[in-house]
């Protein structure tokens, strides 16, 4: 059978991103849709641990969402939100 676009993309899962990357040439772009779907999956699997994200990183991945901070910036920021957290005797996340 010959190789088209159609197969590929099911042979190599990876191959399915759009293949634009980010301004910075890092990261595929991801569509509004997929961070949403990624954001409730990640939303889904802590509360399946009977666990809570803070209104702070709510607030961060829906600016995620919307595509105002990249992959890297969530990353970052939200590592710093648990790390402020974590100094000040909170905990990571909430039960």
């Amino acid at each position: 059978m010959p190789t088209t676009k159609k197969n590929k993309a099911k042979a190599n899962p990876a191959s399915r991103s759009n293949g634009r990357s980010a301004s910075n040439g890092s990261q595929p772009v991801r569509s509004k849709a997929s961070r949403k779907r990624a954001a409730a999956n990640a939303l889904g699997l802590l509360r399946a641990e009977g666990l809570e994200p803070s209104a702070e990183h709510e607030a961060l991945a829906a600016r995620w969402i919307a595509g105002e901070i990249d992959n890297d910036q969530f990353k970052r920021l939200n590592l710093e939100q648990v790390r402020q957290r974590l100094a000040s005797g909170g905990r990571a996340l909430s039960p």
